[in-house]
């Protein structure tokens, strides 16, 4: 496989040129599914954080009663 950008000879598994640093096909594919992965973690993070503020205020208005 040749880069896009300055036609260097890739390996299949390459992520980057090395030469001139262009995203490949294979680095793309890694980059976007990365993305999901990220993008799945921080739901489960802003549930959690939700969840810990909302305990965290129940437990407060209780213990002044």
């Amino acid at each position: 496989m040749k880069c896009i950008k300055c036609n260097e000879e890739l390996e299949a598994d390459d992520n980057f040129c090395p030469t001139c640093g262009e995203l490949t096909p294979h680095g793309y594919l890694s980059l976007k599914d990365n993305k999901l992965r990220y993008k799945e973690n921080n739901i489960g993070s802003l549930f959690t954080l939700t969840s810990i503020i909302i305990i965290s205020f129940i437990t407060m208005t209780f213990n002044k009663w």
